[in-house]
């Protein structure tokens, strides 16, 4: 027997824990684990992707403003989709960041870069 437990954006179906003895203690810690970070993180995660255009130098920049401001600057997370590329973030605030990338060589390109925004509390 299970049954759904939702909340915001995310869902996940558990199974009815009536018989803990027959749920092995590392499944009852991965499952509480999991029902804590759903409550915690709710929807105030937010990702998204940037072309990067490149003009014949091995460094480009590019200003992302996220979809929903933050009350405070969270944690961001950056990058690049090509393995000569790197990403780096900068001047990062409740509003948006800086995403920079570098190549091994120069380069007049265009490349996507990801990135994850992450609240702090």
């Amino acid at each position: 027997m299970s049954h759904k437990v939702t909340k915001g954006i995310y869902s996940a179906t558990v199974p009815d824990l009536t018989d803990v003895a027959d749920i092995p203690a590392d499944l009852t810690q991965l499952a509480s684990d999991l029902l804590t970070n759903m409550v915690t993180l709710d929807d105030s995660i937010q990702s998204g992707n940037a072309s990067v255009v490149f003009t014949g130098a091995a460094t480009a920049s590019v200003n992302v403003v996220y979809p929903r401001a933050y009350a405070a600057t969270p944690v961001v997370m950056a990058t690049a989709r090509n393995a000569t590329t790197w990403a780096s973030v900068t001047a990062s605030s409740p509003t948006g960041f800086t995403m920079n990338l570098t190549r091994i060589n120069p380069s007049s390109n265009t490349y996507q870069a990801y990135w994850l925004a992450i609240p702090l509390g």
